[in-house]
């Protein structure tokens, strides 16, 4: 974390600082001036706590999505697309974030002379819930909960404690007195979490004034590239399998407004604007689209 700190790491230390409060020390406060290394200092009942702060997914995910991925293309008469799929692999992430966190626990602790400290992953959104399930979607996040878990299963650390925060501020322990499962068996239709990233381009013209409304029926959309990152789960050791979408796209425009409407396999997504400003002119659309889908549902042993 930096010196100081953005939008939505003030977010999700005022929502850990809440979750202490409630779970440890009704009078636990932040110690003023910790941001970096370690993240957060807190005071609770006259023992000092650092605690260090990872985003989930980890950063070679962001990569992919904000550096591979190429920009989206305008094709007149049709649409073109790229399309990412990667699988959230919470257990993996973990395994990754501890392990590269651990060997500096002891530098955080001698930082500000610590009698405790803790790692706290957070979400990637304070908006929404991506790349973790969303807060209706109570058996993902169990699902989650014990992938996580099984993520630190054989691993060495240095830290006393480890959570992880969702972007509404529920916070779960990994390192409490459950044991962490030999094997882990996903309930049946809850599947596994992936993440697919959807990002193209299409085109249509805004009528003149009087001209009424132009209803568009776009084609299914053609994806010029396909990434899925990674290409296997090494935790689980088995390849990555996927559920393939194909969205298509219709739009009604008129010289007030625009309204879009993606459909994937029969759900609708719709989003309008005001296209006041763009009458008698081509007016491009570009759609970048994050959701989940279901990996196929299976066992891993260790």
């Amino acid at each position: 974390m930096r010196p100081e700190r953005t939008k939505a790491e003030a977010h999700f230390v005022t929502k850990f600082l809440e979750f202490v409060r409630s779970k440890f020390d009704a009078n636990a406060h932040e110690i003023d001036g910790i941001t970096d290394k370690p993240d957060l200092g807190i005071s609770s009942a006259g023992r000092v706590i650092g605690v260090e702060l990872s985003q989930l997914p980890s950063s070679n995910i962001m990569r992919v999505i904000n550096r591979q991925l190429p920009p989206a293309r305008v094709s007149p008469g049709g649409l073109r697309g790229d399309l990412a799929i990667y699988p959230l692999e919470p257990h993996r992430r973990v395994h990754e974030v501890v392990k590269s966190k651990s060997a500096k626990a002891s530098g955080y602790r001698a930082a500000i002379h610590a009698d405790e400290i803790w790692l706290l992953l957070h979400n990637h959104s304070t908006i929404d819930a991506w790349p973790m399930s969303g807060p209706t979607r109570r058996q993902s996040r169990e699902a989650e909960d014990l992938l996580m878990r099984f993520g630190l299963k054989g691993q060495k650390h240095n830290f006393d404690r480890i959570f992880f925060i969702y972007s509404d501020g529920e916070t779960v322990e990994l390192t409490d007195d459950r044991a962490i499962p030999r094997s882990v068996s996903l309930a049946h239709g809850e599947g596994y979490p992936a993440v697919t990233t959807w990002r193209f381009s299409f085109g249509f013209e805004v009528p003149r004034p009087g001209l009424g409304t132009r209803v568009y029926d776009f084609p299914e959309i053609e994806f010029a590239e396909h990434l899925v990152v990674p290409k296997d789960d090494w935790m689980a050791a088995r390849p990555a399998h996927y559920e393939h979408l194909n969205p298509t796209v219709s739009a009604s425009v008129s010289g007030q407004e625009a309204t879009v409407t993606i459909l994937i396999n029969g759900h609708p997504h719709t989003h309008s604007w005001s296209t006041s400003e763009w009458v008698g002119q081509t007016l491009y659309d570009h759609v970048l689209l994050q959701f989940g889908i279901p990996k196929s549902t299976f066992n891993w042993t260790v």
